[in-house]
This record gives C-alpha cells, structure tokens and sequence, in this order.
C-alpha cells in the first residue's frame, strides 16, 4: 500500500515505533525525470505528516530531493534554506537530524574516487577502526574501540548536571560531547544537539 495511507500505518505500528526512515520512490521509464523532480518529495512530505500525527514524538529522518521544499515540511520552523546544499545544511531541519539531501551523498561518493581516505574517515566515525589498523598496527585491540554514538541518559543520571555525567562516564571510559535535546520546552523550533555543553546545563530525559 501507499506509505501515507492509514491503513499501511497501522500495519506498521506507527503510533508505537521509535524512529522511522523514509526514503523516496525510485521511478524509471518515460517521464521518470519529470515524476522525480515534480512527485517524490510529495510522497516523502505525505508521508512524515501521516506519521508525525499518528506519533508526534516519533523520531523521522527523511531524503529530500529539493531542499527547496523544506518549507513543506513544518512551516512553522523559521530560517529555511535558499534552495541550494548549503541552505539545507544551515536550516533546523538538518540540524536536528530530520532530512538529508541526496545530492549530499552522491558529492561524497564523488569525492572519494578522487580522495580515497574519506571512506577511511566514515569508518572510523561510524565503527572506530578501519582494515589497515588491524593488520598493519599492533596496537592493543581496545585502542580502536572509539566511535561517534548516540545513546539515551543512562538510569541514575537524569536531572544531573553535565559536569557530573560527563566525570561519570569518563570513568567507564566514554566522553560525552554533547547532549541532545528533543523537547521543545525551550524556545527552539524542533530538536538539536547541545555542543559542548556548560558544566551546570541539566541532561535529562527525552528533553
């Protein structure tokens, strides 16, 4: 069925999920071109309004095709973009995490075909280590174990201050960078990451 119909909503359990993807309908044949440009960020667009109302706490991610058409999305978020990489990559949207663009990933690729160590930089960004320093390094295995996570407030350290979580989780070996607020209780538009938080910022609980 339609991704935006209710009846495939509730076959996939939407109001009970916690993060969805949604991806654009590939088209080919005649007027591809045209159904691309003009239909699949529609469908994309339906889509997160079906499921933002049936679960307004759901976390969606979504690949838009025209970043022009950000403003579709949540009309009520301020600071869009001017229709090009670079507006998308400054609007709160990207900030928090909700759209990507696809134009972004098909430069990345092309990129890597001329600077092959940008794959070896996502891998130790996503997974921490990378072929070569298995084998040519013989450095202890748990010296590659670092890698950029996000993980929920661990038990006892809700309502804390930063300085104390963060000492907390240096002590088991983690180093918390940010914290990364999802509630809209202060002020801003839609959810965002705290960088370098102050020491007394409070680490809560789906906020």
């Amino acid at each position: 069925g339609r991704s935006h119909s209710q009846d495939t909503l509730r076959l996939l359990n939407a109001s009970g999920a916690s993060a969805a993807m949604i991806l654009p309908i590939g088209r080919t044949g005649a007027g591809a071109e045209v159904y691309q440009e003009a239909r699949v960020d529609a469908d994309v667009i339906l889509t997160f309004k079906q499921l933002h109302a049936a679960n307004p706490g759901l976390n969606i991610c979504m690949d838009i095709q025209s970043a022009s058409n950000l403003a579709f999305l949540m009309p009520h978020i301020e600071g869009g973009c001017d229709g090009g990489c670079g507006g998308l990559m400054s609007s709160p949207l990207f900030a928090a995490g909700m759209v990507c663009l696809s134009g972004f990933l098909d430069t990345l690729f092309c990129q890597a075909f001329y600077n092959s160590d940008i794959i070896r930089i996502l891998r130790k960004i996503l997974v921490g280590r990378d072929i070569a320093d298995t084998v040519h390094v013989r450095v202890p295995d748990r010296a590659y174990h670092s890698a950029l996570v996000q993980v929920p407030t661990p038990p006892g350290l809700a309502g804390r201050r930063f300085q104390s979580v963060f000492s907390q989780l240096l002590r088991e070996g983690q180093v918390c960078v940010g914290i990364y607020r999802v509630g809209l209780n202060r002020g801003n538009q839609g959810p965002y990451v705290y960088t370098c938080p102050t020491k007394d910022a409070i680490v809560e609980v789906g906020q």
